[in-house]
């Protein structure tokens, strides 16, 4: 009679090897999955940020994504495309909300670019197992987010043009209704003075609230402007070394410095060259 523990044992191993050749087939089918997904056409891909996804993608926002590569990358990477807010609203719950939106777009489309910038592409690129679709589809997810980085700039600046505008037209209703307040007040004219001191607060409060906006919207441009600046220095050297870095080619500068190298074209300048995409 066999030991109950040897069959144990031998449940173990049978599991063990079919846990082992599930992981060997999923491996070998995720090839097929990458290269689907970098075929997909952007309008598939590459979805709105529109209120109901920022569930769906809150993972992108909290994660680094260069901690670890795996084939769900692209999913967990959601292109998303600002929604401009054409308008600053009448009453203050129209103001809430569109601020609401435009808090939590701008902090999706900069969590994403931010957390591609962080992307280890070395180690990205020592993982995979194409090194040009992979380094492709990198360089295509860059420039997808700088895109969408340029588009909310244009309209953040559209919409602090407005909100200017507003706190241009506050601003002197304000002192017009100061000056009233002061006239009612010297008349003794007690109602006229409550209904502008109610006046002044209100006009008050919506200049505390467009101010507000503003500087907001003076944040998320300068965390815009320093990506899209940061990553331009990235994408330019990933695409003009695009065929050394899938290669895996380099050039060693000798201890004379490069001043030798023009003359033999071992090296060149990059507006002596051109380059294909």
């Amino acid at each position: 009679m066999a030991h109950p523990y040897k069959n144990i044992l031998k449940i173990l191993i049978v599991t063990l090897i079919f846990l082992w050749g599930y992981k060997a087939f999923l491996y070998a089918s995720s090839g097929e999955v990458v290269v689907t997904k970098v075929q997909e056409s952007n309008a598939t891909r590459f979805q709105s940020a529109s209120a109901q996804q920022f569930l769906s993608i809150s993972a992108a926002i909290s994660t680094r994504i260069g901690i670890a590569y795996s084939e769900n990358w692209g999913n967990n990477l959601t292109g998303s495309f600002y929604e401009q807010i054409a308008s600053i609203g009448e009453s203050i719950e129209d103001k809430k909300e569109i601020r609401k939106k435009l808090i939590a777009q701008n902090m999706l489309i900069v969590g994403e670019y931010l957390n591609l910038s962080k992307t280890d592409i070395k180690s990205l690129l020592s993982s995979s197992s194409d090194r040009q679709k992979t380094l492709d589809w990198f360089i295509s997810q860059l420039e997808l987010r700088q895109r969408n980085s340029r588009m909310s700039m244009q309209s953040l600046e559209q919409h602090k043009t407005l909100l200017v505008a507003e706190l241009d037209s506050l601003e002197s209703q304000i002192e017009v209704v100061k000056a009233s307040m002061e006239s009612s007040f010297s008349s003794w004219n007690s109602p006229q003075t409550l209904e502008n001191v109610d006046k002044y607060f209100e006009l008050r409060e919506l200049y505390t609230i467009a101010f507000t906006d503003i500087v907001f919207i003076n944040q998320f441009l300068k965390q815009h402007d320093f990506l899209t600046r940061y990553n331009l220095w990235i994408l330019n050297t990933l695409k003009t070394n695009r065929q050394a870095i899938i290669d895996q080619t380099y050039v060693v500068i000798p201890s004379t410095g490069s001043d030798y190298l023009e003359p033999l074209e071992l090296i060149f300048n990059e507006a002596d060259i051109v380059i294909e995409d």
